[in-house]
Order: structure tokens, then C-alpha cells, then sequence
């Protein structure tokens, strides 16, 4: 049985993403097999603009200027992902959640996401963070699976190319 099954729905974070498109980061190995695999499953793939937000900004810092707008301008072309806005009346509502974790460090734009997982019915996630599973999400990963865990992190070095990435998923390779 496979990460996840066909229709399931997905959430990916900022971490997962940061990972999936910056080679340097020290997850960018797991992700790259962790992606492969939501290609494959036919899962349906979600995120929310403020992790859009969080993702450019990163890319920014981290890499160019012209890397987080090719990142930015496939991920609101490509089928593979639907992005999901935040409306205006449902800020308060998230605040009001913020609110509440007082005894947590959740982000604004965590708790955001936990609103809408909650609200599309999504109980998995895309991340590297403890943060998704503190609040009640299912982290997809190779942790349960140490041999391919260790296999990813040790010997698959190569990158993943933008045109990998957002490759269709119904085309033939």
C-alpha cells in the first residue's frame, strides 16, 4: 500500500515544499520520493496561498529572485495542485483558533492551514515540522521505513527539475 490512496487529499506545507524545491535542504531527498509518490497515487494536492507567501519569501532569501518566480508561476499554472484562498470573513476565525494555542508556537499561517485541512476534510500533510501532528494531521514520511528512508537520504543526491515537478501527471514517461 502506497503513502496515500487515489482521491485522497493532500496538504502541502512550506516545509515540504521549501524541501521539494531547494536541493540544499536536508529533506530534499524524502520529499523528492515523497512527491513521486502523490504523482503516481492520483491524490488530490492542496495549499493554501499564505504557505504560497511563506514559500516565495523563502525562496527568496535562500536562493533568487527569478528562482521564486518560476517556482511561483508553476505552482499557480500546474493542474496537479488546487490552491486555496483564505476569504475575508474567515480571518477571524483562524485568529480566534490562534488564539486558543496559547501553549503551542503554531504559526498564523499554521493555523491557517489546520482551518482549512479542517474545512476540506484533509487529514494529511505534507511537512517537516512537528506542528501538523501536534494538531491531529497525519505527516506523510519515510520515518516508518527506515531502510528507504536511509536509502533517500544517503545515496539520492540529484535534484529535481521544475519541469519534473510540474510535469502532468497523466503524460507517459
Amino acid at each position: 500500500m502506497g503513502l496515500v490512496q487515489k482521491g485522497e487529499k493532500v496538504f502541502l506545507d512550506t516545509s515540504g515544499l521549501v524541501a521539494l524545491f531547494l536541493k540544499s535542504d536536508t529533506n530534499h531527498a524524502e520529499v523528492k520520493y515523497i512527491w513521486n509518490q502523490l504523482r503516481k497515487s492520483g491524490c488530490r494536492l492542496f495549499t493554501s496561498e499564505y504557505v504560497l507567501d511563506e514559500l516565495l519569501t523563502l525562496l527568496l532569501t535562500k536562493s533568487s529572485h527569478h528562482f521564486a518566480c518560476e517556482v511561483g508561476q508553476g505552482l499557480l499554472n500546474t493542474s496537479l495542485m488546487s490552491l486555496i484562498y483564505i476569504q475575508d470573513e474567515q480571518v477571524s476565525a483562524i485568529f480566534n483558533k490562534f488564539n486558543k494555542y496559547d501553549d503551542k508556537q503554531f504559526s498564523f499561517t499554521d493555523v491557517s492551514s489546520f482551518y482549512l485541512m479542517e474545512l476540506e476534510g484533509i487529514d494529511k500533510a505534507v511537512a517537516f515540522d512537528e506542528h501538523f501532528s501536534q494538531a491531529g494531521f497525519t505527516l506523510l514520511s519515510l520515518q516508518d521505513n527506515a531502510d528507504l528512508h536511509d536509502y533517500y537520504r544517503r545515496r539520492n543526491k540529484k535534484t529535481i527539475s521544475l519541469d519534473q515537478i510540474f510535469a502532468d501527471r497523466k503524460k507517459k514517461h
